[in-house]
């Protein structure tokens, strides 16, 4: 599942990526290469003992004020001992605590068409 951070964060990817990992207690970080992630053609991955965490920059307009998607994945080939939140929501609401703005989608349709922009903003207002 994915998150969107707002642009409120005002950093640039290599910054906030820092802010993100280090909150986490990330280690093991690579940056990747691919087309599939432009506009910069990349993207970072932190990896835990189960789950890794995703960071890249939104290249479409599906919500304007939010530059960055951060994704939860389960590993596939690679891993650390730190522990990760199992959950999305852990980590929307444990970046909210820090003053990172961010926005969950209802369900994990966010790229489709008729996507009705509705989902969660951390911190809660």
């Amino acid at each position: 599942m994915d998150l969107f951070i707002h642009k409120d964060a005002g950093e640039e990817m290599e910054e906030f990526k820092d802010k993100v990992f280090s909150l986490f207690n990330i280690e093991l970080i690579e940056e990747r290469k691919s087309s599939n992630y432009p506009p910069n053609d990349r993207y970072f991955v932190g990896y835990g003992k189960l789950k890794n965490i995703k960071l890249w920059d939104e290249d479409s307009d599906t919500l304007e004020d939010y530059p960055f998607v951060l994704s939860l994945n389960d590993n596939s080939y690679k891993s650390s001992e730190c522990e990760l939140p199992e959950d999305i929501i852990e980590i929307a609401k444990k970046l909210g605590e820090i003053g990172i703005k961010n926005f969950v989608p209802n369900g994990n349709s966010y790229w489709e068409i008729n996507w009705d922009k509705k989902g969660q903003e951390f911190p809660n207002k």
